[in-house]
């Protein structure tokens, strides 16, 4: 074999010799000889924990099987990645995940696009061969976007790691170990009682169907077999861009006419553009931006002040900046998604032309983002008598299944044109749905009303693209420079928020979008196929291109040439920023909790006030933080710092991890994994003794579980209780570290071990004793 050259390096795979780059896995160097090996927990843009162990390959002079995912290759390394012993392995971990897994995949949504049971095909899987005790938790349905089904999650971690690293925002955690793990935002309480955005994301990469939509097509079938409504459809604009792939058509195909007659067919009475408010969302958010530069001037940069604008198209990135930067507040436009002001108009301009009153029509919005579900239920967004603007938010998913169960061929379809007035649309409505769009069709006509010209060059190249985590562009109109920052995924808003609040960014307007590349990733988007990444760049720039494909064939290309627009105004809302267009097309945001904590965020003042209880305890406790500030891995203080919650409180209460969160900045979802995983730690009041059981391996086969029956007969609690009288609590152990004097237990820090279980009555005495004697001193000194 040659010699190691320029950082490349040789290696045999499967008797193939091969050269690749210097730091390649071998999961990646297989690809390169035309091997994908078997994978579950991988994901290219996520980092790589090696946790499922089904990549495992065999390589030449290792003492074990190496996950090839996240093993490099090195000079002169022979590798198997297929043998009867592996494939075995791989059969293995996947038959014993089938075991613990609902047996309903018919049923599951997820039926022909798992990659469990893609992988079950693959590796020859055909029956289920281990019995025995299955997970069995809740599913959560509370939050409108997203619910979670625990029972079907593989604990690949793909959720956790795209929320944590990819979104920022960190909501969900592995909580406990062992057979009791399982994903769950902290103090395992809903996603709608947590930080969750409702972006989707989770969906998106999670590989079987333990992530969903919360569902809405079933109510859109009940209402449209209903003769008493007129039912009214709109779609967005990455809909027409990605809904052919769920019906095997090539990404980047404008489906907008298929669209539009499949909707039709599936019974909705009119069909409108969300492209048409996306105009109109310029037309008001241009307007408030030039107002904000006349009045304030382009030197007020500071955080809550009105500038810089930001964006408010987003609803993920709005539920994000209530809780994570409410101080930014007063710098979102207070216009209304393009799907909300739809949704205004449809049941009042819309419906005063019909003759319809407001409940006479069911008004649905097909959206590639579930954030779109909590938005239209917004309390916000309700008109005077209480009705929702938009009654009902299907995913593209939705609306690809709803046609598939109608039979249509889809992408055979003749095409067909929208219903008017709210139909017709302009190429800036259509790059809404790609990131950067928001902010390129906003300048361009920013730039007729600051000049009462039109822009010699609409493109604006610098702010688009899929890739990227920040573009900037500078736009000169009318001798003022305006500094624009774009971009997507919140994990990226976070970084140029940051910025700016340190002074870094000199910005005027700045675009979010909350899913990586905008709208065209949306989490309510086609699943990806067999030979498709999750997230994949490629194929939401191919989206894209589909949209600005669009753009570009238009007649008009700025929102305020769009004629069915200007007639909007001089018929119904007079200009943009009128009293009527407030009332209609304007909104308020405010902040929510529990507020987001930011890792390496400094602390403001509002959450300094906010976090300071009355209990002396507490100082103690942040002075122990502070002691540990400043040091290199400051991060692997939180066990001591647990260590200390504990001591001081007896047990680690809700307040003290919300405290530790924001005196550290370390997510909550962080400390309630690493408190639920140790057993030393314990999230609810202990007794004054607390019994801890051990039931490792060593000591169950020795008796443990017996020992265990005993302790709950005596005390008349079972594990995770507590004695009426506060004297003793019971917890199972996974191991206290003296297996070879089997069974052990723990009371407090005192070790028994080889116990038996005549020996339980024993100790429970000798510790009521020590209550006894404990508390006849305390009856003589107050007696002195």
């Amino acid at each position: 074999m040659s010699e190691k050259k320029n950082g490349q390096v040789n290696l045999i795979i499967d008797g193939v010799r091969v050269t690749v780059p210097e730091g390649t896995t071998i999961m990646h160097a297989a690809e390169v000889v035309g091997v994908k090996v078997p994978r579950l927990c991988y994901h290219p843009y996520l980092s790589t924990p090696g946790a499922c162990r089904v990549c495992v390959v065999e390589v030449e002079g290792a003492p074990g099987l190496v996950a090839s995912c996240a093993f490099p290759v090195a000079e002169g390394m022979n590798v198997r990645t297929t043998s009867p012993k592996l494939r075995q392995i791989r059969r293995n971990i996947v038959e014993l995940q089938l075991d613990n897994h609902p047996e309903d995949c018919q049923t599951c949504e997820r039926d022909g696009n798992c990659e469990l049971q893609r992988l079950a095909y693959q590796l020859g899987v055909r029956e289920r061969k281990f019995a025995g005790e299955k997970k069995n938790y809740k599913s959560d349905y509370k939050a409108p976007g997203v619910i979670r089904d625990p029972n079907k999650c593989i604990l690949c971690g793909r959720c956790v790691r795209v929320c944590g690293e990819v979104q920022g925002i960190h909501t969900l955690t592995v909580a406990h170990r062992g057979f009791e793990s399982v994903v769950v935002p902290t103090f395992e309480r809903s996603l709608a009682d947590s930080v969750c955005s409702n972006c989707g994301q989770c969906i998106n990469v999670c590989p079987t169907a333990a992530f969903l939509e919360n569902m809405n097509y079933d109510e859109v079938w009940q209402k449209l077999s209903d003769p008493h409504v007129t039912k009214v459809a709109q779609f967005a604009p990455s809909v027409r861009a990605a809904i052919g792939e769920a019906f095997g058509i090539p990404p980047g195909a404008n489906m907008e006419g298929q669209t539009v007659a499949a909707l039709r067919r599936l019974g909705f009475d009119y069909v409108f553009d969300t492209q048409f408010t996306a105009d109109l969302t310029i037309m008001e958010e241009a307007n408030e931006l030039v107002n904000r530069i006349k009045a304030h001037g382009t030197s007020d940069l500071g955080p809550g002040k009105p500038l810089p604008m930001l964006t408010s198209c987003s609803s993920a990135w709005m539920k994000f900046v209530e809780q994570f930067y409410p101080e930014y507040i007063p710098n979102i436009s207070s216009c209304k998604s393009p799907m909300s002001m739809q949704g205004a108009l449809i049941k009042s301009y819309w419906a005063e032309k019909m003759g319809l009153g407001a409940q006479d029509i069911y008004s649905i919005a097909a959206m590639c983002c579930t954030a779109k579900k909590y938005e239209a239920a917004r309390e916000e967004l309700r008109d005077e008598n209480g009705l929702p603007y938009v009654d009902a938010v299907i995913t593209t998913r939705e609306l690809a299944w709803m046609i598939k169960s109608m039979g249509l061929d889809f992408a055979n379809l003749e095409p067909e044109e929208f219903d008017n007035p709210l139909g017709e649309s302009t190429g800036a409505g259509a790059i809404f749905g790609a990131t950067g769009g928001v902010m390129e069709a906003a300048v361009r006509t920013a730039h007729q009303m600051l000049t009462g010209e039109e822009m010699p060059d609409v493109n604006i190249e610098a702010v688009r693209g899929v890739t990227g985590a920040i573009k900037e562009a500078s736009v000169e109109i009318a001798g003022i420079t305006i500094n624009v920052a774009v971009t997507h995924g919140m994990g990226n808003a976070i970084k140029l928020l940051e910025a700016v609040r340190r002074g870094e960014k000199n910005v005027h307007f700045i675009e979010i979008m909350g899913c990586p590349g905008g709208c065209i990733g949306g989490g309510g988007q086609p699943y990806a196929g067999q030979d498709a990444v999750p997230m994949d760049r490629e194929l939401m720039a191919k989206r894209a291109s589909a949209l600005y494909g669009i753009d570009k064939a238009k007649e008009h290309r700025c929102s305020h040439q769009n004629e069915h627009i200007q007639k909007l105004y001089d018929d119904y809302l007079e200009k943009p920023g009128s009293h009527r267009a407030h009332k209609l097309l304007h909104t308020h945001y405010r902040q929510h909790f529990p507020h987001g904590v930011i890792p390496g965020r400094g602390i403001d003042g509002n959450q300094e006030s906010c976090i300071r209880p009355s209990d002396p305890r507490f100082l103690e406790l942040e002075a122990f933080i502070n002691e540990r500030k400043g040091r290199p891995h400051e991060d692997s203080e939180l066990i001591p710092v647990l260590h200390k919650a504990q001591n001081l409180f007896g047990y680690i209460a809700e307040e003290a991890v919300e405290y530790i969160a924001t005196k550290m900045q370390i997510p909550r979802s962080k400390i309630y994994g690493v408190a639920t995983f140790y057993h030393y730690f314990s999230l609810s009041p202990r007794g004054q003794f607390r019994v801890s059981v051990c039931m490792g391996t060593a000591c169950y086969v020795k008796g443990a579980g017996d020992l265990a029956e005993e302790f709950k007969r005596i005390l008349g609690i079972d594990f995770g209780g507590i004695t009426a009288d506060s004297v003793f609590s019971l917890e199972c152990a996974r191991c206290i570290g003296a297996c070879g004097q089997a069974p052990v237990l723990m009371v407090n820090d005192e070790v028994h071990t080889r116990v038996t279980v005549p020996q339980v009555q024993k100790i429970v005495d000798q510790y009521q004793e020590q209550i006894g004697k404990s508390g006849s001193r305390e009856s003589e000194t107050a007696a002195r």
